[in-house]
């Protein structure tokens, strides 16, 4: 029993020392009477003063409110019967001495006595509150960092380098395309990486290991083939040998900012080209310091060409003195605004002038106070001298237009009149207050206002000139006719900047114009008068012709007739001058036939209406060979034609032209050498002619007859078409002259054109030129 006593008093000790190495406190509860026990090293826990005696009541009210309910609760439950009577939970408390909070974890049995009612609770309680905030500061950590992550939209991986498994958030694989796929191995993400990346990529994780961290950026492929961007970090673990055991990494699409960051340098490119282009000084002025700074260009236009370093008074310093109060007043508005924008003068070291814009905004520090001004500067010297050079001009424009006796007006690109020059108020009476209050339309006799009206927005709408005839109100109430015209004035683009009008005195003009129309009136019934006369006359002329076919030509064949008896009958009776008299009376006699039988033919193409008919000429020139089959064969004649184009031709007459231009050229054939006549025909455009008097662009049906005669001078080139015009003697080469004038005249009654072209002894050539399709022709009578 000794020696069971001093082994169970060892086993208290030892409980005693660990309880007080731990800080245990021991406490029992006595649910039947009530009565709580609390060890020393309880009552430091709840620091409880001395000399207070602890009950259940005094216990519960150290409890946390928050946690009261919690812990009444648990202590019910363990001493219910039904239970399995143990006691373990966490809760705060409120210390005795200063209410503050601490944590605890209690521990306790509950014993049961014959009547199942509970008799006796015994347990330990310790302080945690150490524990418990480092848990719930790690806790925080975690909490945070999840937060981190989410609001990063960072994905994360687990990568055992001893196994090689690899662990992947949800967010990494939605991150590298494969959206609502959790089981993606390390095969599927590495594969995904951009063929020019990997290398980088690989070379990044072989370094990882002795840099103790992966860091790197590359371009991946999704599925659906798009290419996106990464940015990954990693952090690796090592073993006690130092050896790589894991890697914990983050994953982050920096797709949206690289797009970003591309478009910042292609805008920020574009902005620096603008800016060279445009050629602004670029400047910043520290408000707080005073320190500027300015690039090359604000530099030079300042006049300096070198780079050099200059305080803000050396540059106040070349501001024009009459302007500084100009640049001044512009700070000071800028300040208020945030806007700077003011133009100024400038003096260079050579005491030169220029003038520059400045423009710039301000800048504000966290007290809202101005703290910095950044802006361009430009050189506008060359405007300045163009606008004063353009207030020159106009200036001179009105000295000029108020010197002119005529009307000059000016409108603005849309049409309203913003100037008179002083002619307008002199005729008008009005003052530029009245027209300027009233408009200029009350000048214009109320029968024209809406005509002049629609056609002036007509031209406004267009662009075109504007050219109006109507009346202006004198001073005295007089109407007088103006003609109006109005000329856009157009910049570089096209676009209408001005108008600029005159407005001339035409009454005279007009009343003579009235007077000259009935005078057109009365000659136009004369001329109608004589229409009718020579139609009757035309009347006439055919009756003629008629006559001189029939009634004419009857006594020539008497004449012809007789005297061809008389040589045959008589001959024996004449002498031989007798003969020759009635050889030479034969002779005019059958010239003036021909003579007669030519002007028949030159009236029959002035009559009648003819229809163009599609015709091959290759056949009517076969017709045309038939009938000189006789003259052709004794001149022993060669005429070449290839394979003529089908024209739209009043046949019969065709037929004539190809007779007389191939009877001309075997009249007119060198004596020395057998006659060659060569006929070709193509279609030309009217510009390929050079002949003015063809459209340009109309086709045309081409015809020439050439041949190796005698020619003819150049200039008579016009000549030979005049009726009756023969450029030798009768005697020489027989005809009446009237040949060349029908073939003329049959070209006129197809509306076409005929040339000619010759040298004495080097043969002629004549060309027509048809419209390849012509309408009907009317045949003048």
């Amino acid at each position: 029993r000794v020696e069971a006593r001093q082994k169970v008093e060892e086993n208290e000790e030892r409980l005693r020392m660990a309880m007080q190495l731990t800080n245990l406190g021991t406490w029992e509860f006595n649910p039947l009477s009530g009565e709580l026990n609390w060890s020393q090293e309880c009552k430091d826990i709840y620091a409880l003063p001395a000399g207070v005696a602890i009950d259940f009541k005094v216990f519960s009210e150290h409890i946390h409110p928050g946690d009261r309910e919690y812990v009444e609760t648990a202590i019910r439950n363990s001493m219910n019967v039904s239970g399995d009577g143990k006691y373990d939970i966490t809760y705060r408390i409120l210390r005795f001495n200063d209410n503050s909070v601490r944590w605890i974890r209690a521990k306790g049995k509950v014993y049961f006595n014959a009547e199942e009612k509970a008799e006796r609770f015994i347990g330990t309680v310790v302080d945690i509150t150490d524990q418990k905030l480092s848990q719930q500061i790690l806790e925080e950590s975690e909490q945070r960092s999840r937060l981190a992550i989410e609001a990063a939209a960072m994905g994360t991986f687990d990568w055992d380098l001893v196994t090689n498994d690899f662990i992947s958030s949800q967010r990494l694989n939605d991150i590298f395309g494969f959206h609502g796929q959790p089981n993606i191995t390390h095969k599927n993400l590495i594969n995904a990486f951009h063929p020019e990346d990997k290398p980088r990529r690989d070379e990044a994780v072989q370094n990882a290991a002795a840099k103790g961290s992966l860091s790197y950026e590359a371009r991946i492929i999704w599925p659906d083939k798009s290419v996106h961007w990464v940015r990954v970090y990693g952090k690796i673990i090592y073993n006690e040998q130092q050896q790589p055991l894991k890697m914990y990494g983050t994953v982050v699409d920096t797709t949206i900012e690289k797009t970003n960051l591309q478009a910042l340098e292609d805008s920020t490119t574009r902005l620096n080209i603008a800016i060279a282009a445009s050629e602004l000084g670029m400047w910043e002025l520290d408000l707080l310091t005073r320190k500027p700074y300015y690039s090359d260009r604000y530099l030079e236009i300042l006049g300096y060409r070198e780079r050099i370093d200059l305080t803000h008074e050396q540059i106040l310093a070349h501001l024009h003195p009459d302007d500084l109060l100009v640049r001044e007043e512009a700070f000071k508005k800028a300040l208020s605004t945030g806007i700077l924008h003011y133009e100024s003068r400038i003096i260079w070291n050579d005491q030169s002038i220029h003038w520059i814009e400045g423009k710039g905004k301000v800048f504000y520090n966290e007290p809202g106070q101005p703290s910095r001004l950044m802006g361009t500067l430009r050189d506008i010297t060359e405007e300045k001298f163009y606008q004063k050079e353009l207030e020159d001009r106009e200036q001179k424009f009105r000295l000029l237009a108020d010197s002119m006796p005529e009307f000059v007006w000016t409108g603005d690109e849309e049409g309203n009149l913003n100037y008179f020059n002083q002619s307008v108020y002199n005729y008008s009476g009005l003052t530029r207050e009245q027209i300027d209050r009233e408009g200029w339309l009350q000048i214009i006799h109320p029968d024209d206002q809406d005509e002049n009206i629609r056609k002036w927005m007509y031209s406004i709408t267009t662009g075109t000139d504007f050219v109006f005839e109507h009346r202006f109100r004198k001073y005295d109430g007089e109407y007088r006719w103006q003609l109006s015209r109005a000329i856009p004035q157009k910049d570089n683009d096209g676009n209408i900047r001005m108008w600029v009008g005159t407005s001339t005195d035409i009454q005279d003009h007009k009343m003579f114009t009235n007077e000259l129309e009935q005078q057109v009136s009365e000659r136009t019934k004369e001329l109608e008068q004589k229409n009718k006369d020579l139609e009757k006359m035309n009347t006439e002329l055919q009756s003629f012709a008629f006559v001189s076919s029939h009634d004419l030509q009857e006594p020539l064949r008497k004449i012809q007739t007789f005297g061809m008896l008389i040589l045959e009958n008589d001959q024996q009776n004449l002498t031989d001058t007798g003969k020759d008299y009635f050889l030479r009376m034969q002779d005019a006699a059958k010239r003036m036939q021909t003579l007669i039988e030519d002007l028949l033919s030159y009236s029959r193409t002035n009559t009648g209406d003819r229809k163009l008919e599609n015709t091959s000429i290759n056949r009517i020139l076969h017709q045309v060979k038939m009938d000189l089959e006789e003259e052709i064969r004794k001149k022993n004649a060669t005429i070449e034609s290839g394979d003529l184009l089908e024209v739209n031709v009043i046949a019969f007459q065709f037929r004539q032209l190809l007779t007389n231009l191939i009877s001309n050229s075997l009249k007119f054939s060198n004596t020395e050498r057998f006659p060659y006549i060569k006929i070709n025909s193509r279609m030309v455009q009217g510009n390929e002619t050079g002949i003015p008097a063809l459209s340009p662009h109309e086709l045309y049906y081409q015809l020439t007859v050439a041949d190796n005669g005698i020619g003819f001078e150049p200039e008579h080139k016009d000549r030979i078409f005049q009726i009756f015009q023969r450029l030798h003697g009768k005697h020489k080469y027989p005809g009446t002259g009237i040949g060349l004038a029908i073939v003329k005249k049959i070209v006129e009654n197809h509306n076409g054109i005929i040339t000619a072209t010759g040298h004495p002894d080097n043969g002629a050539a004549f060309t027509i030129y048809l419209p390849a399709t012509p309408e009907r022709v009317e045949v003048p009578q």
